[in-house]
């Protein structure tokens, strides 16, 4: 009886180690298919992974590597990059996982300018509402246009502030 015990204590550990040792790569919102990264800048990418997790991130001919921090966050840097039309994969991969489960694969990104808007409430106002939206809508056919809306969030203080 007791060694039956002691079996299920050691496959419960191997089972909590293994499951620390491989969390699920987690990116940052602004971090998805079909984006646009900055030509001509540096462009980081971050997330969160297991402490001690050693990621990879493979993008545009370049591979930079980097390990999560105690806890779990970690950011590569890439190399500026040329503008390109063409549709790449960006691909994130945790060396210690055994499974790739948790590997990331970003589809169809671009590389090119990125503009920011923010701050007044008639930027929402959907194209849907448009005086002329149903021949405008069918008539935007720029693929190389892309979107990104983020939930709001308001904090008292600017992140990573303490």
């Amino acid at each position: 009886m007791k060694l039956i015990d002691l079996a299920n204590i050691v496959a419960a550990l191997s089972f909590v180690t293994a499951s620390k040792a491989t969390a699920d790569i987690t990116l940052a919102p602004v971090f998805g298919h079909n984006m646009v990264l900055q030509r001509d800048q540096q462009v980081p990418v971050w997330g969160w992974a297991g402490p001690g997790e050693k990621i990879t991130v493979v993008f545009a001919g370049q591979k930079k590597s980097t390990t999560a921090d105690s806890s779990g966050s970690w950011k590569v840097i890439l190399n500026p990059l040329r503008a390109s039309a063409e549709p790449q994969t960006l691909s994130i991969v945790a060396a210690n996982r055994q499974l790739a489960t948790g590997n990331r694969q970003l589809t169809n990104v671009l590389v090119g300018d990125v503009w920011l808007a923010a701050g007044q409430s008639n930027m929402e106002f959907p194209l849907g509402r448009k005086a002329h939206a149903a021949a405008e809508i069918p008539a935007a056919t720029n693929a190389l246009i892309r979107l990104l809306n983020l939930p709001f969030a308001g904090q008292a203080s600017p992140a990573g502030a303490k």
